[in-house]
C-alpha cells in the first residue's frame, strides 16, 4: 500500500528574505513540508529561516525566542493553500494519507499560560481548528493526527475518516525544572491502532500507555539538559493497566463524545463504535 504523509508546522515562507515585513497575519509560514510517496518518489522538504510560532514566541534562525504578537485564531493564508495543495498532490499517488501537524494555538491565550494556569482550554481544540482540519479531510487526507500540547484530546469520525485532535506523548525526556509540563495527565497518553481495507476504515482501537518521571540515577544539578542516564530513562513508555488504564481510557471517551465518538472501553482497551454513531 502506498502512503503519502503531509507535515506541516506554523513557520516562515522560505522564500521570505529574512528581516523583511512578516506574513499579514503575524504568523509565517510552513517551516517543514513533507508530502510524499515512497513509491512514487515524492519528497519536497523546504526549511525556513526564522519562525514566529502561533503561541506567540518569536525565534530567529537559530532558534532563539523572543516573544511576539498573541496567536491568532486561523491559518495564514498563504499557509493554508499551499497546505490543502500538498495534500491533493499526495492524493494523486498515495492509497492513504496521513496529515501530521504540530498546533500549540489555543484561542488568544499564551501556550505556557494555559498550560501553567491548567485552564480547561487546554482539554480541547479550539474552534478554528476543527474547522481546519475539516477543510485538510475534504482536500485529500484519510487520517490526521495531531500533536503539540502533551496530553489526549477526543477523536472525531469526519466523513468516515479520523481526526486525532492530540495523542499526547509517547516518549517525554523532559527536564524535571521544566514545571509547565509536570501535569500528571502529560505523563499519560494512548496508543491507537487503525485499519483500512483498501479506502474503507474498518476500526480504531487504543492501548494506554503510561510514562515513567522518575528516571535511573540523578539529574544533573548544574545544568538539567545534561544528555545523562536519569533524562535517557525518563518518559519512557509502558503499558497501563487496571484501574490507570480504565481512567486514561475514559479520559479519552468523554473527550471524543462532544464529535459524536462513541469509544468502548473494554479492560484495558478500548475500542471507536464505528457502526453507531460514527
Amino acid at each position: 500500500m502506498r502512503q503519502s504523509f503531509v507535515r506541516s508546522q506554523s513557520c516562515r515562507n522560505p522564500e521570505h528574505p529574512p528581516g523583511g515585513p512578516e506574513p499579514e497575519s503575524g504568523v509565517c509560514r510552513n517551516r517543514r513540508q513533507f508530502a510524499g510517496s515512497h513509491r512514487a518518489g515524492l519528497s519536497p522538504y523546504t526549511e525556513g529561516h526564522g519562525c514566529t510560532r502561533r503561541d506567540g514566541v518569536r525565534s530567529d534562525r537559530r532558534g532563539r525566542s523572543r516573544h511576539s504578537e498573541q496567536p491568532g485564531n486561523e491559518p495564514n493564508a498563504q499557509d493554508k493553500q499551499r497546505i490543502l495543495q500538498s495534500i491533493r498532490e499526495a492524493r494523486q499517488h498515495a492509497d492513504i494519507v496521513i496529515v501530521y501537524e504540530h498546533n500549540h494555538v489555543f484561542l488568544n491565550r499564551p501556550f505556557a499560560a494555559i498550560l501553567n494556569e491548567e485552564l480547561p482550554e487546554r482539554l480541547a481544540p479550539a474552534d478554528w481548528l476543527k474547522k481546519w482540519t475539516h477543510e485538510e479531510v475534504d482536500a485529500g487526507a484519510d487520517i490526521i493526527v495531531m500533536h503539540g500540547v502533551p496530553l489526549v484530546h477526543g477523536v472525531e469520525i469526519y466523513h468516515k475518516r479520523p481526526i486525532f485532535y492530540d495523542l499526547g506523548n509517547f516518549i517525554f525526556n523532559v527536564p524535571p525544572v521544566d514545571i509547565q509540563l509536570d501535569e500528571p495527565i502529560f505523563w499519560e497518553s494512548v496508543v491507537a491502532h487503525v485499519e483500512f481495507q483498501g479506502k474503507n476504515l474498518q476500526s480504531i482501537t487504543f492501548q494506554p500507555i503510561a510514562l515513567n518521571k522518575i528516571g535511573q540515577g540523578q539529574p544533573d544539578l548544574q545544568d538539567e539538559h545534561t544528555n545523562n542516564l536519569f533524562l535517557q530513562t525518563r518518559g519512557l513508555p509502558k503499558l497501563a493497566t487496571g484501574d490507570q488504564a480504565g481512567y486514561i481510557l475514559q479520559r479519552l471517551a468523554d473527550s471524543s463524545r462532544p464529535f459524536g465518538t462513541k469509544v468502548v472501553v473494554k479492560g484495558d482497551m478500548a475500542e471507536i463504535d464505528l457502526k453507531n454513531g460514527n
